[in-house]
């Protein structure tokens, strides 16, 4: 797993999985590469990270009040390389980062299903408009209460980004709710690739189960059990 996966300081006590070889897992895509990152965390450095290395651009989805301060004061490290009396402690790791201060740009609102009316949630597709984009190559999320919603959203709307950075909070197999959405991810062709704490590399493999099975009758072969069943029972589960 170490020749893929990189373990990225964020913090002094926290690391996240990222792809080890960015530039040639998007090589076609080089600096168009479309990266979205909804929440913003504990530190930048995720988001830094992949911009620095692909150089393209950082587009960040979060409504919570102190984001936009935040991240105005990450842009403002970039481009002085000088932290001062009042820079915020998340910003201040950007001085150790390389990224073009044009290439971030700070959203007030979150990928949800509706646009709501003040503003703070929009739907993917109207989000991806108004970038000018139709495609997610790379999406990270870590905002806890809203990551079931944006994901299951982006997800609904058909996109398949080809790298996926989660932080699970609580982790999957301690929450009912984050339980149901990690499965629904692998479901949908998700591969789980490394993880670190609560923080989560995913990988498409495009070998989902829900393209692969009908929900509409039971006289289909299902090739998560039938492979059990012919080997125990003898019978192939299309034929029962």
């Amino acid at each position: 797993m170490e020749n893929i996966v990189d373990l990225l300081d964020i913090t002094d006590t926290e690391k996240f999985p990222v792809p080890k070889h960015l530039w040639e897992f998007f090589a076609a895509k080089k600096t168009n590469t479309v990266f979205l990152s909804i929440g913003s965390g504990s530190s930048p450095m995720v988001e830094l990270h992949v911009s620095e290395n692909l150089g393209c651009k950082i587009h960040v989805f979060d409504d919570a009040p102190e984001a936009k301060t935040n991240w105005a004061a990450v842009g403002e490290m970039l481009t002085t390389r000088k932290a001062t009396d009042t820079t915020p402690v998340f910003a201040k790791a950007a001085a150790k980062k390389w990224v073009l201060p044009r290439n971030l740009f700070y959203h007030g609102h979150v990928p949800h299903f509706q646009t709501s009316e003040e503003g703070l949630q929009k739907t993917i597709k109207t989000i991806c408009s108004e970038i000018n984009e139709q495609r997610i190559d790379i999406l990270k999320l870590d905002c806890i209460d809203r990551t079931c919603g944006s994901l299951y959203a982006i997800l609904s709307s058909g996109f398949r980004p080809g790298v996926v950075m989660i932080h699970w909070d609580p982790s999957p197999d301690s929450s009912l709710q984050n339980t149901l959405l990690a499965g629904h991810l692998q479901n949908c062709g998700y591969g789980l690739v490394a993880k670190y704490q609560n923080n989560y590399l995913y990988y498409f493999t495009d070998r989902g189960l829900y393209d692969t099975v009908s929900w509409e009758t039971n006289v289909v072969e299902n090739p998560l059990v039938n492979g059990i069943l012919e080997s125990v029972c003898g019978k192939n589960i299309g034929k029962l």
